[in-house]
């Protein structure tokens, strides 16, 4: 248990990076970079999105083992919605 919570606390850490990098992926719509680096920037982000959703589901899991309530991350949901229409 203690290492699960360890671990959602550095999470958190991780969400507060992804959103400081959707807030750039955001600026790019005054197109001062290339296509080709908007590309893999916003790619990178989606992949990123991804492994955090994987890891949330992980969480999850463990928590209902160990008998926790289940944790929800609004931050992750949220960011997903905002991004959707970018990516």
């Amino acid at each position: 248990m203690n290492n699960l919570n360890q671990e959602k606390d550095k999470f958190f850490a991780e969400l507060t990076a992804l959103d400081e990098t959707f807030k750039t992926v955001c600026k790019f719509s005054d197109y001062q970079n290339s296509t080709q680096k908007i590309f893999a920037d916003a790619s990178l982000l989606q992949e990123s999105i991804e492994k955090a959703l994987d890891k949330v589901k992980s969480f999850n899991e463990r928590e209902v083992l160990f008998k926790q309530s289940v944790s929800e991350y609004q931050v992750l949901t949220d960011l997903i919605a905002s991004f959707d229409p970018y990516y």
